[in-house]
């Protein structure tokens, strides 16, 4: 059947016409408009008609078919159309509740169907109805002025910057909500940024700019849209991010290698030690060097985890400079690998290298992972790049309010939850005191070997995270005595999310504010007509946002990503080894597979190797690759196992020892001396923990092969 809607065609109150929805003619064509819009109309000139009149005498409605016929053929579904399709004024109430805890359009659809099964709106109707909550609560303001009215109501710090030619279009735009400058003032100590994109219809980059607190979690500072990533647009958002700090600067400041960041940050922040992320750079530098190599992927990997992980890991400045010599004379075949490194990264090295930052509170955030993970969950809140700024102001304070709801949390348990860890009598003191984070840092370090030499504790847990490092620890228990919260930096007894009382430089700060307002308003008297004018219209934007002439960002170009339209972080070198399908341990029919992408065959193959020096690795690299040519990447992978696992390696065969291991191990082409052969009892370990396998040697003679 047809639809029927109900038409009031007569000017008088008793008489009422009821015609099809496909009644009349449609308006004419828009062909000879010069941009048509892409539009229909479903009237089909359909004459069903029926016309109801009251009674002016027993005023009783009666009923009259002017017209019965359907020209048309019947609807197939009733789904979007007419009368049956429109939401009701309780969809619309859930419509606008869902709205407001930013569930997707397609979501709230799902969730009408799922209180309605009968319903027939279409999601062209929810679309109409989310643009109509939205025109009433903006009440006529522009996007501009109902986010400042926004920033207004909600007691915001913000800071914006107008194009120069314009006068009143925003280039930048920079803004914190309350909840997150409270926070900023109990974890002001290491502070992270890092911009994304394809987050607002502007195509401009969002700032992200993060705090870590004494629980490992974040919390959004401020956020910022920029026009550009220059060195000017960064020293301005520096700028506005340290009028949040009130001349307290940062132990430390996390971000990748932005040349733009790199300029402005000294020039804001001179007092703040400036530290690169040290996951991007081994990325590159893994990256690069498998493309100097030829594009032998496995070269690139061990020259990250070998040489390069014990040049980043340099403890003092003179081993630093014997690792950097031992990579120049290794790779000395390499140069443009050699040229790289010096150009890219070591003119940054007082910026990564441990040599130079162990002294530096970073409190173990030596990588920007924390920002990208803000940039995704972000990017979860915002739900599309195609939204202008005032979709982004209520998301992300919506977006704190639960980070400072799992901090709640956080710090309860670290305050109520006694856990079994940091068991010892000398850290009795300090449960429920202070974060589980912190008592794990000292299990950690209760399993070093420092612990046992207190002489090669290198203090690093003391210096870098303000915790008591082996040498306290055993001079405490040597003196049968306890560490109190005293004892640690206040960032790990912190367990709170506003300060219970304002610092002393803080305590009378609106009556100062109050002070330069009566002071600028006593100039402003004295000026003449005209400049009175030009600061009333300025001051009238701000007082009364809702006046505002500012207009939105035009769309702006910036380096940005790559062109592959992707948000997504590159997986580093070591996600994509560990990530791909051949590594994963599987013991089937058919073998093991190992770490290395190998099987290990399940039956035992008998086979003869050259004896030239390398006999034990060329027997694992048969038994593992069916190719006893490959003991060089053998050699490698070994090399990368006894690396990682340093700390067991040094219990078993003590620090000389452990050493030694290493340079027997280190030969990569050629026949080997006796002083590089393979010892099983110093590598069965390793070969068993690397290639997921039992390692069994039956021998007359000596342990050596």
């Amino acid at each position: 059947m047809a639809n029927i809607d109900p038409v009031n065609e007569s000017r008088r109150e008793n008489a009422q016409y009821l015609t099809c929805d496909k009644y009349e003619h449609g308006r004419q064509t828009n062909i000879d408009v010069e941009d048509p819009r892409n539009t229909g109309t479903k009237k089909c000139g359909c004459p069903f008609k029926l016309i109801g009149k009251k009674s002016r005498f027993d005023e009783l409605w009666r009923l009259t078919v002017s017209d019965g016929r359907h020209t048309h053929r019947p609807a197939l579904f009733p789904h979007g159309q007419g009368t049956t399709s429109r939401i009701t004024s309780q969809q619309k109430a859930r419509i606008k509740e869902l709205r407001n805890s930013h569930v997707k359009p397609m979501l709230i659809m799902d969730r009408l169907r799922k209180d309605d099964p009968t319903i027939q709106t279409s999601m062209k109707h929810v679309y109409n109805e989310l643009t109509k909550i939205k025109f009433e609560e903006m009440e006529g303001m522009t996007v501009i002025q109902f986010m400042m009215h926004n920033f207004q109501q909600g007691e915001y710090r913000y800071w914006h910057r107008v194009d120069s030619e314009t006068s009143n279009t925003i280039t930048d735009i920079m803004f914190a909500c309350p909840e997150s400058i409270k926070l900023l003032r109990l974890f002001p100590y290491v502070i992270s940024m890092d911009c994304t994109y394809k987050t607002n219809k502007y195509a401009m980059p969002l700032l992200e700019i993060i705090g870590i607190t004494s629980v490992g979690r974040n919390f959004t500072i401020v956020v910022a849209f920029m026009s550009h990533e220059d060195a000017d647009t960064y020293e301005w958002t520096l700028n506005c991010l340290k009028e949040l700090l009130d001349s307290v600067e940062s132990d430390a400041i996390l971000t990748d290698r932005d040349l733009g960041l790199l300029k402005a940050l000294p020039n804001v922040f001179p007092f703040s030690y400036h530290m690169l992320c040290i996951f991007h750079i081994n990325r590159n530098v893994e990256a690069n060097a498998t493309k100097f190599m030829g594009g032998n992927k496995d070269q690139g990997l061990i020259f990250r985890r070998v040489l390069w992980a014990k040049l980043v890991k340099s403890e003092t400045e003179e081993e630093y400079h014997y690792n950097y010599n031992e990579i120049v004379g290794r790779y000395a075949g390499y140069p443009r690998l050699i040229q790289y490194l010096n150009d890219t990264w070591l003119i940054y090295k007082e910026k990564f290298v441990r040599a130079y930052t162990r002294n530096v509170y970073h409190f173990g955030n030596t990588d920007t992972n924390k920002v990208e993970s803000a940039h995704s969950s972000a990017n979860g809140w915002l739900n599309a790049s195609t939204r202008g700024l005032d979709n982004v102001q209520g998301k992300l304070r919506d977006q704190v309010y639960i980070q400072i709801s799992q901090l709640k949390c956080d710090f309860s348990l670290s305050s109520k939850i006694r856990k079994h860890t940091a068991a010892w009598p000398c850290f009795q003191g300090l449960i429920c005191y202070v974060t589980h984070l912190a008592l794990e840092k000292f299990d950690q370090e209760m399993e070093s070997p420092a612990m046992q030499d207190p002489s090669i504790c290198t203090q690093y847990l003391w210096n870098t995270h303000g915790l008591p490092c082996a040498c306290k620890i055993v001079q405490k228990m040597e003196d049968n005595d306890t560490f109190v919260i005293s004892d640690l930096h206040l960032f790990w007894s912190t367990m709170a999310v506003e300060p219970s009382e304002l610092p002393e430089y803080q305590v009378n700060r609106e009556e100062i504010v109050d002070r330069q307002i009566d002071d600028l308003n006593c100039n402003l008297k004295k000026m003449n007509y005209t400049s009175k004018i030009n600061v009333v219209a300025s001051l009238r934007g701000i007082v009364y946002p809702s006046t505002s002439h500012l207009s939105e960002p035009s769309f702006v170009k910036t380096k940005g990503r790559p062109k592959n339209n992707s948000t997504k972080r590159d997986p580093s070198g070591w996600q994509y080894h560990i990530d791909e399908e051949t590594i994963k341990s599987s013991c089937g029919s058919k073998g093991c597979q190992t770490s290395s992408g190998a099987k290990i065959p399940k039956a035992k193959v008998e086979r003869s190797v050259r004896v030239d020096g390398n006999c034990g690795y060329r027997c694992v690299a048969q038994a593992v690759y069916g190719d006893q040519e490959r003991w060089p990447q053998v050699r490698g992978e070994l090399l990368i196992e006894l690396y990682e696992h340093a700390n067991v390696c040094t219990a078993m065969f003590g620090s000389t020892g452990y050493v030694e291991v290493i340079h027997k191990c280190d030969w990569t082409s050629g026949p080997c001396p006796q002083a590089y052969w393979m010892y099983m009892n110093e590598m069965g370990l390793a070969i068993a923990t690397r290639y997921n396998a039992l390692v069994v040697l039956l021998t007359q003679v000596n342990l050596s092969v």
